[in-house]
């Protein structure tokens, strides 16, 4: 479940977000989700109030832009951030609202996560996207 083709999602640097969002399009390549041809992809670390990351390109189909907060990023787990992704990615590369494709969708990260919980909550929202 780690591995999408060559890429082991341990062993990204999740300070290297942009490597973080092409194993998110990896996945969803792997998962038979069509993904758009990316021209932007615009991956940053600023500052944020009261949010760990936020997505600009929904509904943008050729554009990733997504703003993360620094101070939220380093406290978060290696689990959070990769949910939080996703959760993002979700707005940004699927065009998801709150609320649809389960609780990887929800409005806040609640709390830490599992690794189990990652998986099964991505698996949900992934299989959502492709039922669409």
């Amino acid at each position: 479940s780690y591995n999408i083709s060559e890429n082991s999602l341990v062993k990204i640097n999740v300070y290297d977000l942009k490597a973080m969002v092409q194993f998110f399009l990896d996945d969803c390549k792997r998962s038979n989700i069509e993904v758009p041809e990316i021209e932007t992809l615009s991956a940053t670390f600023e500052p944020l109030d009261g949010a760990i990351a936020l997505a600009y390109g929904m509904n943008n189909d050729d554009s990733i832009i997504i703003k993360v907060d620094p101070m939220s990023w380093a406290n978060a787990s290696i689990q959070k951030k990769w949910y939080i992704l996703y959760h993002e990615l979700g707005h940004d590369v699927l065009n998801l609202n709150h609320g649809e494709g389960g609780k990887m969708m929800f409005n806040f990260a609640d709390r830490e996560y599992s690794w189990d919980e990652f998986y099964q909550d991505k698996d949900y929202m992934f299989s959502f996207v492709a039922e669409r």
